[in-house]
């Protein structure tokens, strides 16, 4: 079903001029670093300057990114960025490690995430989709009609998290899941934000706490989510069978070839990493939906006749989702506007020429998916909101190194689908119950860690029936 409402712009940020000073572009890097790209990324291919005795380069275009995932893969492995800001947090799971480890660990717990064992976790999304309902309507009950719906898709997320990973949480008489939810807000707001020793690769034993004392707080977090997942996974041990929610799949995941299965400290630091990340990124693209939707109110509508067309008056199940086609391009015209993650940032390990340049080990390399998103040369209308973008001939016909909100080649998000199926099942429950109007200053996009709605979303709602 193509969507034929005329196109919606949402707010954006303004790209300086290629050429300005650094002086001028670094302090405000720092406060956004979505302004780490002049308006030159946006419209060509790639670019390399010499900085602090290394060359920084950027890639834009589909072939250039190919190359860098998939045809000179060896010749790069995660950035010193991932390694100072993501490492502290989460360990060694699947997002920090490389090599060796890496493909261990992939094929290890690939198996917890095939879709045959992903559906069975949809009751759970629908869960928390239900208890978001359920938060709203007391707040309506109490005369409110407006409020931060971006709160409510943080906390929305954490109860999938808690429900598919940790089904039994709630049995945990240290740790409340409202524990969780804090620690996790902490950490990314602390030890993952942004910081100007990790931006110049600064020494290691260089306290990071100088620029950033609340780092403090952040570290007392990871203590305890790590004691909490290790106890989650001792207590599971335990037990003849781990269970069907996430964590008992990866326990019981094999890899197909080796029969290798993650040791409970991988195990604790992806679940780490599942937590950490995996909400967040729900989080913040469900958040853009509202945004975008609350100013577009025939797209609502069309969203609210799918799914009544598809469930009816029944409960969201797992056969549905399939048929929810236009739920789930607004989903990805949201992630091509405001991917979770603006960049894959790569060191160089070995000579290679990635277009007119050549970068050598120690050189810096940015695969800039916020600019590729939004590229002059690679979509009409970049900054506009289209579904029809996504419909099945459009990504048949498209570069598949043009939209990269999972990342791509060998290292492409694990848990695509798991994100995927839970931004789907919340935004249906959410569309057939209510109705969303803008009801304060349209968000700006910033760069914490991952693309957020900078000073939340406020918007108005109605209920449907």
């Amino acid at each position: 079903m193509a969507y034929d409402t005329p196109l919606f712009v949402p707010k954006t940020i303004t790209p300086y001029k290629a050429g300005v000073p650094l002086r001028t572009v670094i302090p405000a890097t720092l406060k956004n670093p979505l302004y780490m790209w002049s308006d030159y990324a946006y419209e060509n291919d790639c670019f390399a300057l010499p900085f602090a005795g290394r060359t920084f380069g950027t890639v834009m275009s589909p072939a250039l990114v190919k190359q860098v995932l998939i045809d000179d893969y060896d010749c790069f492995e995660k950035s010193f960025i991932y390694e100072r800001l993501l490492k502290p947090a989460l360990g060694d799971g699947l997002l920090t490690t490389e090599g060796k480890v890496w493909r261990q660990q992939r094929r290890a717990a690939a198996p917890a995430f095939r879709h045959d064992k992903l559906v069975g976790l949809v009751p759970a999304m629908t869960l928390a989709g239900d208890d978001v309902v359920k938060r709203l309507e007391a707040h309506l009950d109490a005369g409110g009609q407006k409020l931060d719906i971006a709160d409510e898709m943080v906390r929305a997320t954490y109860d999938v998290i808690a429900q598919t990973l940790f089904s039994d949480a709630g049995d945990d008489p240290l740790y409340s899941v409202d524990q969780l939810a804090d620690d996790i807000k902490l950490l990314i707001n602390t030890v993952g934000k942004f910081n100007i020793l990790d931006m110049f690769d600064a020494p290691s034993w260089i306290p990071r706490a100088l620029v950033n004392p609340a780092i403090f707080k952040g570290q007392a977090a990871i203590k305890r989510l790590r004691e909490f997942c290790e106890r989650q996974i001792t207590k599971r041990r335990n037990l003849d069978d781990p269970g069907d929610d996430l964590l008992g799949l990866l326990m019981k995941a094999r890899a197909p070839e080796t029969g290798e299965k993650l040791s409970d400290l991988e195990l604790r630091d992806n679940v780490l990493t599942f937590v950490g990340a995996g909400h967040e990124t729900t989080a913040v693209t469900l958040s853009w939906a509202i945004s975008i939707l609350s100013q577009m109110p025939a797209l609502q509508d069309d969203l609210y006749a799918e799914v009544q067309s598809v469930c009816g008056t029944n409960d969201l199940q797992e056969g549905h989702l399939e048929a929810l086609e236009l739920h789930e391009r607004v989903i990805m015209e949201v992630l091509r506007l405001f991917p979770a993650v603006a960049a894959l940032p790569r060191n160089v390990i070995k000579t290679v020429n990635i277009g007119p340049y050549t970068f050598e080990p120690g050189d810096h390399l940015n695969v800039s998916i916020y600019p590729l998103h939004r590229h002059q040369k690679l979509w009409d209308n970049p900054n506009a909101f289209d579904p029809n973008r996504f419909t099945p001939e459009k990504n048949k016909a498209r570069d598949r190194f043009a939209y990269l909100p999972f990342g791509g080649g060998q290292r492409i998000c694990i848990g695509m689908k798991f994100a995927m199926m839970e931004a789907v099942a919340i935004l249906a429950t959410l569309m057939r119950h209510y109705k969303f109007t803008k009801a304060g200053p349209a968000p700006t996009p910033q760069m914490v860690l991952t693309v957020r709605p900078k000073g939340g979303v406020h918007v108005g709602m109605t209920r449907r029936s």
